[in-house]
């Protein structure tokens, strides 16, 4: 038995309507989704951007003022080596206690990019 047409133009148009309402919420949900990960990403740089800030205080407190490239290596550590250096930088009486650090913390992959900013001037 075949169907009224008017039945299959009420079909066809209602799942093209189901259609577009499950992309738009597929589209609100990774909009939201998104966000999240933005929102997460932005803390993590954040958090970065404040332990390399402190690392750098308390090194040029400790120790004087740093050249680029040692300060270029402390950027490239983790948040956590960042505090972690914090602490021992409680310890260092030289620049060569320093080198010593780095030297036996290498880099960890899963750190957040960064650099140095003007902003980690001891005043």
């Amino acid at each position: 038995m075949a169907y009224p047409q008017v039945f299959l133009d009420w079909e066809a148009a209602a799942q093209q309507r189901w259609q577009e309402i499950g992309e738009q919420r597929g589209l609100e949900i990774g909009e939201q989704r998104g966000l999240e990960i933005g929102e997460q990403r932005g803390l993590e740089i954040g958090a970065q951007e404040k332990a390399l800030t402190i690392a750098l205080r308390l090194l040029r407190r400790r120790i004087g003022a740093l050249d680029q490239v040692l300060e270029a290596r402390i950027g490239t550590l983790s948040t956590v080596q960042l505090e972690d250096l914090s602490e021992a930088v409680l310890d260092f009486a030289t620049v060569e206690d320093l080198n010593r650090w780095i030297q036996d913390h290498p880099v960890v992959a899963t750190k957040v990019a960064t650099t140095p900013t003007k902003s980690t001037a001891v005043d």
